[in-house]
């Protein structure tokens, strides 16, 4: 069965999920507030948790290639900081690969200010 990895909703010690199989590394997995986060097998129980709020799946960080465009601090068009996150998705089909990429780029160069919604459409994951 394949594995991903999560992170509790909780702020505190507590367990937000708990599941005994042999479907999980070494047969049970605890996942607590405190923990950063733990590789889980992807079960029913768990997809409820997350469905549920209790614990939040963590994005894999994609390989990096020589095709991919490093972060940037530069815009990728003119007026796109006046723009918020539903407006950016907006114009993205009217972008090339080249742009969408820049978008991106410059998105995850932000840091913490980096816009979520924007990020994930673009990764193509469910926004």
């Amino acid at each position: 069965m394949a594995t991903v990895k999560v992170k509790s909703t909780r702020k505190d010690g507590r367990v937000a999920f708990y599941e005994r199989g042999n479907d999980h590394p070494n047969g049970q997995v605890f996942v607590r507030g405190d923990q950063k986060e733990v590789e889980v097998g992807d079960t029913r129980a768990l997809r409820k948790a997350i469905r549920d709020g209790k614990v939040v799946e963590v994005a894999q960080a994609a390989p990096v290639s020589r095709t991919q465009t490093p972060p940037t601090k530069t815009a990728p068009f003119e007026g796109y900081d006046e723009l918020n996150a539903e407006q950016v998705v907006a114009k993205l089909p009217e972008l090339d690969d080249a742009g969408r990429a820049s978008v991106l780029a410059y998105e995850k160069a932000k840091g913490e200010r980096a816009r979520k919604t924007i990020i994930e459409k673009l990764a193509g994951a469910p926004s």
